[in-house]
């Protein structure tokens, strides 16, 4: 089944691993890379959507890409590990390290995380999710063009289970977290969720003690979410 997440927050420079890390590399010629790549089903786009828009992230490596699960939910990070093994996207285990709070220095918790392959397959979402930060120099996450298109029922499940949470206030409102993107793209993901399945939402807020937006759904909505994702449970 479909677990959804607590929200989580982002921690620092892993202090401990509590596994030993595989040194050891498995060679897989470019051209395995590139029949893995074309045997994924058109159904693993929606699942990136949702995960990219969560806290999944990308990296390029040398030509390819290659995608990178950290959740603090060791459930959820074994349900995609399942899922990508089943594409032979990944070749290692699921392993756990503690990470501690930056800004504290005290909270720690263990986060499970995976790698898949560097794969052509994850270059088109590169090129679609991460563009040049002039003034940082560097690649940011940002909205792609053909959004309305890839969020999908199962899209919004992935992106629920991965970066939502269940405000248990008298509100009971389901909260989407949209951190790493500006107010300009969370309100446009509003339009989509409100033009595709006539999800309101409230206008995105600052999360506290983050400087990332937020996009919190009054409990009737959050009803209708549910229902919306629920045929993809298993």
């Amino acid at each position: 089944m479909l677990y959804i997440t607590h929200n989580f927050k982002t921690y620092g420079k892993s202090i401990r691993s509590k596994f030993t890390k595989e040194r050891k590399r498995i060679y897989i010629s470019p051209k395995e890379k590139l029949i893995i790549s074309e045997n994924i089903p058109n159904e693993f786009k929606e699942i990136m959507t949702g995960l990219l828009l969560g806290d999944g992230t990308l990296r390029k490596q040398g030509h390819n890409s290659l995608l990178d699960i950290q959740q603090t939910d060791e459930a959820l990070v074994n349900l995609l590990w399942s899922i990508c093994n089943k594409y032979k996207l990944v070749n290692k285990k699921v392993q756990s390290l503690y990470r501690i709070n930056p800004i504290t220095g005290k909270e720690k918790k263990i986060v499970y995380y995976f790698q898949t392959l560097t794969l052509p397959y994850f270059n088109f979402f590169y090129d679609e999710w991460y563009k040049i930060d002039i003034i940082n120099n560097s690649r940011k996450k940002v909205l792609p063009l053909d959004l309305e298109t890839s969020l999908t029922p199962l899209a919004i499940a992935h992106w629920t289970m991965g970066d939502g949470t269940f405000d248990k206030g008298k509100a009971q409102r389901i909260i989407l977290c949209t951190d790493c993107f500006s107010l300009t793209e969370v309100d446009y993901l509003r339009s989509i969720l409100l033009k595709k399945y006539t999800i309101d939402s409230a206008p995105g807020s600052l999360r506290l003690g983050s400087p990332g937006w937020i996009i919190p759904m009054a409990k009737p909505w959050g009803r209708f979410l549910h229902k919306i994702i629920k045929e993809w449970e298993r």
